[in-house]
């Protein structure tokens, strides 16, 4: 028990690595921590732990992106709907709410939060990376959240 505590804070290390991705900070956090148990299991002392461990935790949230990426394809996992509470009536509102609210210089994201597109047409029409649209979506959905709320 006392190796996991006194690598806890790899594991943070590398999860700031991965902050931008599709999976939510929090659940790399419980991978990464995973991949720590993990690495404590099949250590057989070749190298130093925390060199070992790194690869680990590094390896396991690499194969859970993969995962992810396999299920959600190309689309965003960014749905306009879970930041427009339904409240009956008031649903339509919130949803031109949310769409008023995106800063102009991201309004080519909209068509991907309508999921009308995919991050991967959108990359190929405009010339820019996926990484860096899926970054402005995830910074899209902060924003919004946080004029609405």
């Amino acid at each position: 028990m006392g190796v996991l505590l006194d690598n806890i804070k790899l594991v943070y290390y590398v999860c700031n690595k991965f902050k931008n991705c599709i999976i939510d900070y929090e659940d790399l956090v419980s991978i990464g921590t995973y991949g720590l148990l993990k690495a404590q299991k099949t250590y057989n002392g070749s190298y130093k732990f925390s060199t070992y461990a790194h690869k680990c935790i590094e390896n396991e949230i690499l194969m859970n992106i993969r995962k992810e990426k396999r299920y959600y394809g190309n689309k965003s996992n960014f749905d306009i709907m879970d930041i427009a509470v339904e409240n009956d009536n008031d649903t339509d509102i919130l949803y031109k709410q949310v769409i008023n609210s995106i800063p102009d210089e991201y309004r080519y994201i909209v068509p991907i939060l309508r999921k009308e597109k995919t991050l991967l047409q959108t990359s190929n029409e405009l010339n820019i990376s996926i990484r860096k649209i899926a970054k402005q979506i995830k910074y899209i959905k902060n924003t919004v959240k946080n004029k609405i709320s």
